[in-house]
């Protein structure tokens, strides 16, 4: 990771002191996750690139690698007129967009079609300890937390003060370079950090996609729910023309167990 230098955090004071007619991304954060699924074997270990737009107002959380990928996938759309996942990572699909100045969190999410939602904004009671630490110059601070089912502890940067970090773990004085659940099961580390303030880049502070369907939680869990539980019914609900595998319309999914959010608070 490049070293992050005293003008970088000079950056952010400066920065957040002005006031910008328009939300731009002032600073992109890569973080690297790690996922073990069976602490008894550690050496299967799922990987991804995960990106944090930041703005004045707004935050965008998403998967680097399936940027990556889908990019890698239109261009073979163009040259070869087909898409083949074979050989594709695992990735995730859900996006996350903060509006923390009104305190407000969107979800959007994929089930064959995009969804969006609102979800309650995150409310951690951190405990910031008396533990400090050294990461390329910046100083660090320990914390530890609660937080849908698994307790974290986190190193923040005073220095930097956004109040972010990956995933939904918002609400310290300062950025999150890392963070850790008590299991060894979840790890976000920040790997890269860079400045883009005059690259002008204009945020997306909601979904993009213009057939985004806009509905409530509780109308998606209802939708998630019944996607495992009667597929066909899912889809004739939902107005989606059911997709066909090895040339059956039999289908059978298979509901995966919760990683992040294992309770919800």
């Amino acid at each position: 990771m490049k070293k992050f230098s005293f003008c970088l955090v000079l950056f952010f004071h400066i920065f957040l002191a002005q006031s910008q007619p328009k939300d731009t991304v002032v600073a992109k954060a890569i973080y690297s996750y790690e996922y073990i699924k069976d602490t008894a074997n550690k050496q299967m270990v799922r990987e991804e690139k995960m990106a944090l737009l930041i703005g004045k107002n707004y935050s965008h959380y998403h998967s680097q690698d399936k940027l990556n990928r889908d990019t890698l996938l239109e261009k073979q759309m163009l040259t070869t007129g087909s898409i083949d996942f074979r050989g594709t990572k695992k990735v995730t699909l859900q996006q996350i967009y903060f509006n923390y100045k009104e305190k407000k969190i969107f979800i959007e999410e994929n089930l064959f079609h995009p969804y969006l939602y609102e979800d309650t904004y995150p409310q951690i009671s951190w405990q910031i300890l008396n533990e400090t630490k050294k990461v390329d110059d910046v100083n660090l601070v320990k914390a530890e937390g609660s937080f849908k089912g698994r307790h974290y502890q986190v190193w923040f940067a005073p220095e930097i003060p956004i109040s972010l970090g990956p995933w939904k773990l918002v609400g310290l004085p300062g950025l999150i370079f890392e963070a850790i659940d008590k299991t060894g099961q979840i790890k976000f580390k920040l790997a890269t950090l860079q400045m883009l303030l005059d690259k002008n880049i204009i945020m997306n502070t909601t979904s993009k996609q213009a057939n985004v369907r806009l509905v409530s939680k509780k109308e998606y869990t209802s939708l998630y729910e019944t996607m495992y539980s009667d597929p066909k019914g899912f889809f004739q609900s939902a107005g989606i023309d059911q997709p066909r595998f090895n040339g059956s319309a039999d289908i059978k999914l298979q509901k995966p167990k919760p990683v992040l959010e294992l309770v919800e608070d």
